[in-house]
């Protein structure tokens, strides 16, 4: 507890109103450095800091901090995505834009099922190693996918 205040509810607090300044940030830095920078720096972020919730997670302080920065950062994936799809959708963009987040809403429930698996099987702190496993292979998928359009991307910005 912090000051009377229990730390789960003040880190989701902390998450929550982060959450609005990052969401805001990343269609601002999505603009001025493109959406292969933002995606990559949003996800390395995302591993580096879920792993730091699953190892200070009782810390007080750090555990606020680290929901704060995971707060900004949690949904940074989204835009640079959809920049990068809209960018290659042409007339299909609302079907192309559905497909994704039907494809993301998926994924979260996956990623519940199995989290939850884990947690139930192994405990909390071993999903620190699922966090790397499915962090690297995010990163993989972003440098492979979205690298390539990035200069076909900026040549038609500045047409």
């Amino acid at each position: 507890m912090l000051h009377g205040v229990p730390l789960l509810s003040s880190a989701l607090f902390a998450y929550g109103f982060e959450a609005l300044i990052g969401n805001e940030a990343c269609g601002v830095l999505t603009d001025r450095l493109g959406s292969y920078k933002v995606l990559i720096g949003a996800v390395t972020a995302q591993l580096i800091l879920l792993v730091g919730i699953v190892a200070f997670g009782r810390h007080g302080f750090l555990t606020l901090l680290i929901a704060f920065l995971w707060g900004n950062v949690s949904y940074m994936y989204l835009v640079p995505i959809q920049h990068r799809l809209l960018g290659l959708a042409g007339e299909r963009s609302r079907l192309v834009l559905a497909m994704n987040s039907s494809t993301i809403l998926a994924g979260i429930a996956i990623g519940a099922f199995f989290g939850g698996i884990i947690v139930e099987t192994n405990g909390v702190k071993s999903l620190a190693g699922a966090s790397i496993l499915i962090g690297l292979v995010g990163l993989g998928l972003a440098v492979v996918f979205v690298r390539e359009a990035e200069p076909a991307e900026a040549a038609r910005r500045h047409e």
